[in-house]
């Protein structure tokens, strides 16, 4: 089985190219997007999602394995494709957790990327979808994640944090307009990514671009599949 580990910034068109990826023949991925609680297990002291490789303990590596090996049994998959936005910036980290994942990582214009993302910080909840997410959580952190999502979802104007959290994100929080926050955010995701898939082998790492995606998605879609090695 081969992890495919999805790499982007918020609103840098990863679920399309998850759903691109899983179109492969032997390709899937579980029924949600973004499950922090699978990366975040064993860790949920750390400040922020920059988990670094030494966070990588055997029973944090049992346990992700142990998630992605479930799902190709399940589904019956050669590849698995799995895309949270911040491991962007924790890839050594994840690197080590699946040795012999592959990344595909997708870049945006910066603009373009941050007035998307400041957009769906308004935009509505989506219980059934949350719910559905939540089925994912080991049930030894179901406690301190619903009190996290709580007193994130009770923010006046909508959720107090979305997307990944960098380290010295509280700064920005309290001193930028949302949409100047969102660039930051978008800065520092893809700084991490770039630092962290430079120290990969090349072959296990495909760069791709939104704009070049959207434009002519079959020439994309052939990258992928070369990439991965589906046949």
């Amino acid at each position: 089985m081969i992890p495919v580990i999805v790499l982007g910034p918020a609103r840098c068109g990863t679920n399309l190219l998850r759903d691109m990826a899983t179109s492969l023949p032997g390709a899937g991925t579980w029924d949600c997007d973004e499950l922090p609680s699978m990366w975040r297990h064993g860790n949920l002291d750390w400040p922020d999602d920059a988990l670094p490789p030494k966070c990588a303990t055997p029973e944090v590596v049992q346990s992700i394995q142990s998630s992605f090996a479930r799902l190709a049994r399940r589904k019956g998959l050669d590849v698995v494709v799995e895309k949270t936005c911040a491991n962007c910036l924790r890839v050594p980290f994840v690197a080590k957790v699946l040795p012999n994942a592959k990344f595909l990582f997708i870049s945006r214009d910066g603009i373009d990327a941050a007035v998307s993302a400041a957009d769906q910080w308004s935009a509505p909840l989506d219980l059934r979808y949350s719910l559905r997410k939540a089925r994912y959580i080991p049930l030894t952190d179901v406690p301190r994640f619903g009190i996290r999502w709580l007193k994130n979802r009770m923010g006046r104007q909508g959720p107090q944090v979305w997307g990944p959290i960098w380290p010295g994100q509280r700064a920005y929080q309290e001193s930028s307009s949302r949409l100047e926050f969102c660039a930051r955010q978008w800065s520092a995701c893809v700084q991490a990514a770039l630092e962290g898939l430079a120290t990969l082998p090349n072959e296990r790492v495909l760069y791709l671009r939104y704009e070049d995606l959207v434009a002519a998605p079959g020439d994309t879609l052939e990258k992928i599949r070369s990439f991965i090695g589906t046949s």
